[in-house]
């Protein structure tokens, strides 16, 4: 079962970097690993709404993403955040279908962050 959560609308760089450590879930509660690192676009917030990453730490649950240790995750997939961890908008069909070797969307969008 996922964990309780609430629309997440962040404000800071802070309230990101607060989801370090979370546990990730697949909207039916599915657990996906945690959350290692948060990306933040190289410019100031609130305009970057939305275009931040997560590399996710995948641990034993790396069969689902074709065996990767780290995957990384759009601020748009995050459904919810709780104290217990983060809900994505995926489904466990969704994340176990998804290449994930090949975000070029994510994987471009990269290139422009900094890290905190």
């Amino acid at each position: 079962m996922a964990p309780s959560v609430k629309p997440w609308i962040p404000a800071t760089h802070d309230d990101y970097d607060r989801l370090v450590g979370k546990e990730v879930f697949t909207r039916g509660g599915e657990k996906l690993g945690k959350i290692k690192e948060v990306y933040h676009p190289d410019r100031d917030l609130p305009l970057v709404g939305g275009d931040h990453a997560f590399l996710i730490d995948t641990g034993k649950y790396k069969d689902w993403f074709g065996d990767l240790d780290e995957v990384y995750i759009p601020e748009t997939a995050i459904s919810g955040v709780g104290d217990d961890g983060v809900v994505l908008f995926f489904s466990e069909d969704e994340v176990k279908d998804r290449d994930w070797s090949d975000d070029a969307s994510l994987a471009a969008g990269l290139a422009t962050v900094r890290r905190y």
